[in-house]
């Protein structure tokens, strides 16, 4: 399964300076604005800190988890790297409640006002992966009952991981090597 990584924030700055024309040249007047207006999109670090570490604080509990779960599962897979049908409501039942619990942790924690949509999209894609775990979890383990929704959760985890993604990068976190198997 995809496992969770980050991109760092490069930070830029822009010094605009002005030179005379030399030291024989008329002195110009300039007047300055009347209002100045700074705009910074730049993440404050001492919420981005705080932010790196409530995501490592969820992950370091949840991925665990996940981690033994598809551990149980891998000897299981086919060469296509696929469950058996039968194995898929097992596996969806396992998988779901440590999704949920991501998605409560993600709910419960402050997040600076800078990422709360990203926090919000990864959540609601998560709550679409945790709907979708569960639904196969009710199926019979056939490919006729779990067909659709194995290409359905295929799909929903690669979104979800896709937010993880944006969301490690703006926290300023690794993503090198993250979502591979």
């Amino acid at each position: 399964m995809k496992k969770i990584l980050a991109i760092g924030f490069a930070l830029s700055v822009l010094v605009i300076s002005g030179c005379g024309e030399g030291d024989n040249a008329a002195p110009t007047e300039t007047k300055k604005p009347a209002t100045t207006t700074t705009t910074t999109t730049a993440p404050n670090l001492a919420e981005q800190q705080t932010a790196q570490a409530a995501y490592s604080k969820i992950v370091s509990e949840l991925v665990p988890q996940w981690k033994a779960i598809d551990d149980q599962y891998l000897a299981s897979v086919d060469s296509n790297r696929r469950l058996p049908w039968d194995l898929l409501p097992g596996f969806c039942g396992a998988r779901v409640k440590v999704t949920q619990r991501f998605v409560e942790l993600l709910g419960n924690t402050v997040w600076p006002e800078q990422y709360q949509a990203l926090i919000t999209d990864l959540s609601a894609k998560n709550s679409l992966v945790a709907e979708l775990e569960s639904e196969c979890a009710q199926l019979a383990g056939t490919e006729t009952a779990q067909m659709a929704n194995r290409e359905q959760r295929q799909a929903a985890y690669t979104s979800a991981l896709d937010a993880a993604i944006q969301l490690r990068e703006a926290l300023g976190l690794p993503i090198k090597g993250f979502g591979q198997a």
